[in-house]
């Protein structure tokens, strides 16, 4: 991986205007000095309650810290209907394949967005989706997965009287105690206007409850509310805070366009009644407008992680997929007031930002990665900032690519990052070049694992933002590789896990030299060869598995003296598709796939 450095500009807190190709952009007025010896001593004792678990004095400073917020509110919205479904606890098994390591069933047709995530605090893996239900309403649903990805619970839903909107879903697991709360926020459009929303899934209790952004005119029909972003600071305290952003426009009499980047905490959400304070701030800290009332689609995320001085810092991004600018800003006090910003451009034009951060008591690892525009106008990389002390400053981060080639151009992608590792990341992308869905992993801030290449469907692409998320198995120590995608071939959202040693990397050896295996045609109809070598004698077996990782046939099963062999496979009987075939030779083994095409 290449490291390359883009144009930096450097700002304080007052307020700055770039004028140029970004529209107007500015920096809000420091409204609470970040000095204030009063903020900086509750926000201090406020903290040091919080990691010794003192509830009497957590509930003293947490009453002194919302002093210097906006509103708390509890209320929907009247438009909205939301149907709490039936929590389901541990009973329903979604299609897990106890035969396969690679492949799992998630959810049906009609998904618009899927997300996933781990915590710091349990091995179970977390996902959610939001699909169409009925012409009157859409659902959002709750997994959790016991077994590495293997099998799927469905843990819970709920039924909206709106649209929830594509690529808009971003969940939270909180674990605390006995409690275990899925936390989700999804954007959703009734009519012409566009809102978000947030839902609590408790795993333990089968609670379950909604609230909605609901301040500073959101009512308003010229007012849109989207891509909400949540994090949490559960990787350092039990009792955690949520942290949430919004991206909000708000059309002008005029014409004119504001934009914003709005926050708000919900300081109680293992409560099942949970509120949402709003920061009673025009903005995080970015704001603009766009003439003519551009429909630019703004992006925003947020992460959290322990300062170097040891605050509780929130750290933010912002961008206008229009322009080539990314800008941060941070605040050591809950989002009361900024600590400072960056400004950072690269390329023609940048979009789909992200950043995430690894978590724990003194960890500044962060990642920012986005797509960008590059002078070929026809071709878009995909980049990655990094920096291990926080980020104060872009200045303080290393830029690399994670797919930078000209040959490539890509399309989705996502990243997730290894909580409580010293900065490791999983990426996952689609190109506009293939059907294929990539993977990869950073060893460090220079060094990278194998990409490894999935076909995700036989015949369509990964077809729009939100259908492909990165996860991964395991820990900070040992963390596999996990994918969740939406197949349009198949309508089918699917887990795939464990491919970065099964499908690209062989394991254990016949004692001297390798396996080969392949088959040819590839893809097929309706037979193919597949061919293999044994190097020392070996109990061989060849098995096909379908797409679910269900048994298809056993093609060889016998002993092998050292030789080249091959044998026929007959998909005559079967449907199109994503087929995989593995040999297991002693103690190795290898999976392929193979694309039947009828």
């Amino acid at each position: 991986m290449k490291k390359i450095t883009g144009f930096i500009v450097l700002s304080l807190i007052l307020t700055v205007n770039f004028m140029a190709q970004q529209g107007n952009i500015k920096g809000i007025a420091n409204e609470n000095d970040l000095n204030n010896t009063e903020i900086q001593s509750i926000t201090g004792e406020l903290s040091k309650a919080r990691l010794c678990n003192n509830a009497e004095g957590e509930k003293l400073y947490l009453s002194k810290l919302k002093s210097f917020y906006g509103e708390t509110k509890t209320e929907g919205k009247p438009d909205v209907v939301v149907i709490p479904g039936n929590m389901t606890g541990d009973n329903t098994i979604l299609h897990g394949n106890s035969t396969s390591q690679f492949n799992s069933f998630l959810d049906g047709p009609n998904v618009k967005t899927i997300a996933t995530q781990t915590s710091s605090r349990s091995n179970t893996l977390f996902a959610a989706t939001t699909k169409f239900f009925d012409s009157n309403y859409d659902i959002i649903r709750v997994f959790a997965s016991y077994d590495n990805g293997v099998s799927w619970v469905l843990k819970g839903y709920s039924y909206l009287s709106a649209r929830f909107r594509t690529g808009e879903l971003d969940i939270e697991p909180i674990i605390g105690g006995a409690d275990t709360v899925l936390f989700c926020a999804a954007g959703y459009t009734v009519g012409t206007h566009i809102a978000s929303a947030f839902f609590s899934f408790n795993f333990s209790t089968s609670a379950q409850n909604f609230n909605f952004w609901y301040h500073w005119g959101s009512a308003s029909s010229n007012v849109n509310v989207y891509n909400p972003r949540i994090t949490s600071d559960n990787s350092v305290y039990a009792g955690a805070f949520v942290y949430v952003s919004v991206s909000v426009d708000s059309l002008r009499s005029d014409g004119i366009k504001n934009v914003y980047q709005r926050f708000a905490m919900v300081f109680n959400p293992l409560n099942n009644l949970f509120q949402i304070t709003y920061r009673n701030n025009q903005s995080f800290y970015w704001y603009g407008s766009t003439p003519n009332g551009a429909n630019y689609y703004i992006w925003q995320d947020l992460c959290f992680y322990r300062s170097q001085k040891g605050t509780d810092r929130v750290y933010t991004i912002f961008n206008i997929p229009a322009y080539s600018y990314l800008y941060s800003a941070y605040s050591d006090n809950y989002g009361l007031s900024p600590a400072g910003n960056s400004t950072y451009s690269d390329g023609i034009k940048i979009d789909e930002p992200h950043v995430v951060s690894s978590g724990g008591l003194s960890n500044q690892n962060i990642a920012i990665a986005y797509r960008v525009l590059t002078s070929n106008s026809n071709n878009y990389d995909f980049k990655c900032l990094y920096s291990s002390n926080g980020g104060t400053s872009f200045a303080n981060f290393n830029t690399t690519y994670i797919e930078g080639s000209n040959q490539v151009s890509c399309k989705y992608i996502d990243v997730q990052a290894i909580k409580l590792s010293q900065g490791k990341c999983k990426f996952t992308y689609s190109t506009y070049n293939d059907l294929n869905i990539y993977y990869t992993g950073n060893i460090n801030n220079t060094s990278y694992e194998p990409t490894i290449s999935l076909l995700a469907d036989p015949l369509y692409p990964v077809s729009s933002y939100g259908k492909l998320r990165a996860g991964y198995t395991g820990n900070a120590f040992a963390a596999g590789c996990m994918v969740l995608y939406n197949s349009e071939f198949s309508n089918q959202t699917l887990c795939v896990t464990d491919f970065c040693i099964q499908e690209n990397i062989s394991i254990g050896d016949p004692k001297s030299g390798d396996v080969h295996l392949e088959n040819y045609p590839n893809p097929f109809n309706p037979t193919t060869t597949i061919k293999y070598s044994v190097p020392v004698e070996s109990k061989v077996k060849i098995t096909v598995y379908d797409l679910l990782g269900k048994e298809i046939s056993v093609l060889v099963n016998e002993n092998h003296k050292a030789g080249k062999y091959d044998i026929n496979f007959d998909a005559s009987s079967l449907s199109s598709g994503t087929y995989f075939y593995k040999i297991e030779a002693g103690s190795f083994s290898d999976i392929k796939k193979m694309i039947l095409l009828k």
